[in-house]
Formats: C-alpha cells, sequence, structure tokens
C-alpha cells in the first residue's frame, strides 16, 4: 500500500514539474537532462527539505502537535520555498536576496511544536527515519526530475 500512494504523490510531483518546466521553457529556458535532474533536486528542497528543517519526518505513532498548524506551516514553507527558488533561479540584479528573505519567513515565524518530547522510541532511531526518509526522498526528486525532463524532450522533438 506504501508503494500505491508513493507512486500516486510521485505521479502529481513529476505533474507539478512538468508543468513549472513547461511553463519556463515558454519563457526561452531549454531543459536538458541535467536541467531536469536540478529541477527535481529543487523540487526536493521545496517540497521536502525545506519544510523538514522546521517539521523533521516523525516515526509513526510518535505524539506530535495538533495537524491543522502543521500542515499550515508545512504548505507555507513550501510555497515561500518554492517562491524563494524561483526568484534565486530566474531573478535579475538584487532579487535572489530577496528570494532568500521569503524562504527564511516561515522558518523565523517557527513550526508548531510540543513542549515535551513523548516519543517512546529512541531518538537516534528518529534520526535513523528522519535521515533515511529525506534521503530517499532526494533520490526519487532527482529521478523524477530526469524522467519528467526526458519525456518532455520526447514530446518536443515528436
Amino acid at each position: 500500500m506504501t508503494v500505491a500512494f508513493n507512486i500516486i504523490t510521485y505521479t502529481g510531483y513529476g505533474l507539478l514539474l512538468a508543468a513549472m518546466i513547461s511553463y519556463a521553457a515558454l519563457k526561452g529556458c531549454i531543459t536538458t537532462s541535467r536541467q531536469g535532474v536540478i529541477w527535481g533536486l529543487c523540487g526536493f528542497i521545496a517540497v521536502q527539505l525545506a519544510p523538514a528543517i522546521g517539521l523533521p519526518p516523525e516515526l509513526p505513532g510518535t505524539i506530535a502537535a495538533e495537524v491543522g498548524p502543521r500542515q499550515m506551516w508545512w504548505l507555507g514553507t513550501v510555497m515561500a520555498t518554492a517562491a524563494g527558488i524561483g526568484v534565486i533561479a530566474f531573478g535579475r540584479s538584487y532579487l535572489p536576496i530577496g528570494g532568500i528573505a521569503i524562504m527564511l519567513v516561515p522558518h523565523l515565524v517557527g513550526a508548531p511544536h510540543l513542549d515535551t518530547f513523548f516519543g517512546v522510541a529512541p531518538p537516534e532511531l528518529a534520526a535513523e527515519f528522519a535521515t533515511l526518509s529525506l534521503g530517499t526522498a532526494a533520490a526519487g526528486w532527482a529521478v523524477l526530475g530526469y524522467v519528467v525532463a526526458q519525456i518532455l524532450r520526447q514530446l518536443k522533438d515528436s
């Protein structure tokens, strides 16, 4: 079941990535396979790495703050990071500095957390889980970027 949900999730991510790469192509950017990997890694940074700074992946069953505020913070972080990466990548002159500032805003606000730790698993296991989750996600996003760039190139050539 986890594999099925991952396939569905990464299909959605791939469609978003294809839309962004296609929009960039309309603006004159040509995307090679190598650049597709970079697009994928930027997606990883926006969707998983930046939110993990404030809300790291948690072991199943770990007690955490309420879901609603965490989801709002996560969504704000994803949008701010994606916008910041876009400004850094496509901005001119001093605009990239503004992109960095945009990316920092959610982290200055701070993610919702409980006052104390209620986990039954040792912190080392939680750290290993977070590390492996993020590493797997980075690899998945890199492959996704490559595949999307290849598909878009083939569609353009045909």
